[in-house]
């Protein structure tokens, strides 16, 4: 293809080649400009429902422009290629970055870098647009720091025929993948959100949250729909606690507690008071051919004229007079209630008063309440006042099974005084307390609405535990994710007992007669409620869509 010319650019050289196709250094023949030709595979160009969404989304990605985005200058679906020209960037993915420094990018600048890439997401999220594929090698430095995202927009092409791809895999980089990627559900811009977490990580850590040597792509995929990702800072040290929290937040589990725009990530990793101090990376460029303005007016020490300058002396009087003015201000009204009274100067808020505006509620809780009772509170929704949640408590004697209810709730930040109302009903209550250790604990006691019962509860925030599981004929389709050899040769009987047999663990209580007399004849079953939603864990929710797709 070297030589030949297409759409005007003459193409000089092969620049790369990936899992989607290869890409070519074009040049101009009129403007003389430069530009990446990326042409998909044969494969991809076959299929007419690519082609037809890679107009579509083609002409999406020619609107987008952004500094920190790659232009897409032009596309070709004729004859037998599907072509994407783009702006050629010279500089190095922060992939090759990472690869050939001894130590991770220092905090500073990589947030100086990140903030940029966070703004040209932010961009493309707000045109809804979804990058889908975000990982290192996706973010190219220029020689000024300035970062460049390629292939906006790409893995959407081929979305929905991943069989088509040369790895046969899905789109995306398992290692930066969304729990929600890995699953095989719908995604937004808060997948994107995941995997620049892992992207962060990866960058200030200067190593993968995951050992892509020894660990195998299932094992990986199961960490990261189960297990939250190290924390940053027992990797590297010298991270800050903000920081930390940010990479913590923008990787959650459930979409729902992660930050739901890129502003929202950026307004959480620039809190660092040293970032605020050098919110902006000079570079110094060399002195030859350098342009300098001068800030103020240039001056000579000397006086350049005999006469005195009276204006100093003038200044220094009307500095007095006001000085006594506001003294008079001051102690007149030092005794007036209505006057807001500052503290002294550089005093400020305290840390602990810092801390209080920052808290998230959001996530879930565990503790205990009573005689040892287990007890699972999960907050969502919080504004910094208000939110919601629902509750489970685990009785020791009723196995499994817990009962689930919702509440709306308060919290005053002033008193760190916290309210959770339950929905009226029988049993039902009214939790008030206060927080701790900023946030991450929690103690008080409940109020029954009914006959005014109480009791104490302590809380600890972390994460929702995983559900027991009690013995049946597929015992493995609560313990582990199922694969599709798992469901081969199973009837639709079959199918639907294993599917049920999830809801059964929990004491669903079953409502087709079918089912019912199957499962009550089990020695293990015992039903207790008619809604067991919220008492599924990941793992048996993704099976159950698993199992779905294969009952007819």
């Amino acid at each position: 293809m070297i030589g030949s010319v297409v759409l005007n650019y003459r193409i000089v050289s092969l620049i790369g080649e990936g899992g989607m196709g290869k890409v070519y250094l074009g040049e101009h023949q009129s403007l003389g400009r430069y530009a990446a030709i990326k042409v998909l595979l044969p494969e991809l160009a076959k299929n007419e429902h690519i082609r037809q969404r890679f107009i579509n989304e083609a002409r999406t990605l020619s609107k987008l422009n952004h500094q920190n985005i790659v232009t897409l200058y032009d596309f070709s679906d004729a004859g037998d290629d599907l072509l994407l020209i783009m702006e050629y960037v010279e500089g190095t993915p922060v992939e090759k970055i990472i690869e050939s420094s001894a130590n991770p990018i220092p905090e500073l600048r990589c947030i100086n870098i990140f903030k940029q890439v966070l703004e040209g997401f932010s961009y493309a999220h707000k045109r809804g647009v979804v990058h889908r594929d975000i990982k290192p090698a996706n973010i190219v430095l220029q020689a000024d720091d300035t970062p460049k995202i390629l292939d906006f927009g790409i893995a959407k092409i081929v979305e929905g025929d991943v069989k088509l791809t040369k790895t046969g895999t899905r789109m995306g980089s398992v290692v930066y993948m969304s729990p929600e990627q890995v699953m095989g559900r719908d995604v937004d811009q808060r997948s994107d959100i995941y995997s620049l977490g892992v992207t962060l990580f990866e960058m200030l850590a200067g190593r993968l949250p995951y050992d892509t040597r020894t660990e195998s792509e299932f094992d990986i995929q199961t960490k990261i729909v189960r297990e939250p990702i190290p924390h940053i800072r027992a990797v590297n040290p010298s991270v800050s606690e903000t920081v930390e929290n940010a990479i913590i937040k923008a990787t959650e589990k459930d979409v729902n507690y992660r930050f739901q725009s890129c502003e929202e990530f950026i307004i959480a990793l620039t809190q660092n008071p040293a970032f605020n101090q050098h919110d902006k990376t000079v570079f110094q460029q060399p002195s030859l051919n350098k342009t300098v303005f001068q800030s103020g007016p240039v001056s000579n020490p000397e006086n350049r004229s005999g006469r005195k300058n009276y204006l100093p002396l003038i200044g220094i009087g009307a500095a007095v007079v006001l000085a006594i003015v506001i003294l008079f201000y001051i102690i007149s009204n030092n005794n007036n209630p209505d006057v807001v009274k500052l503290p002294p100067e550089g005093q400020g808020p305290s840390n602990e008063e810092k801390l209080k505006s920052t808290i998230d509620l959001n996530g879930y809780y565990e503790g205990t309440i009573k005689d040892g009772t287990r007890w699972i509170v999960k907050i969502h929704n919080f504004d910094g006042r208000n939110f919601e949640g629902s509750n489970t408590i685990y009785w020791p004697s009723r196995g499994s099974g817990g009962l689930t209810t919702t509440f709306s709730g308060t919290y005053d930040k002033s008193t760190d005084e916290i309210i959770m109302n339950e929905s009226s009903g029988t049993g039902s209550g009214s939790f008030t307390g206060r927080l701790s250790d900023n946030g991450k604990n929690m103690q008080g006691s409940w109020q029954r609405y009914s006959d005014g019962g109480t009791f104490d509860w302590n809380l600890t925030k972390g994460i929702a535990p995983r559900q027991s599981s009690t013995s049946g004929t597929y015992p493995q389709a609560s313990e582990r994710y199922l694969s599709e050899s798992d469901l081969s040769g199973l009837s639709q009987f079959e199918l639907r007992v294993m599917r049920n047999e999830i809801f059964a663990r929990h004491g669903y209580i079953f409502k087709t007669d079918e089912m019912r007399e199957h499962f009550e004849s089990q020695s293990w079953y015992s039903a207790r409620y008619s809604n067991v939603e919220n008492m599924l864990s990941d793992i048996e929710k993704s099976n159950i869509n698993l199992i779905k797709r294969y009952e007819r």
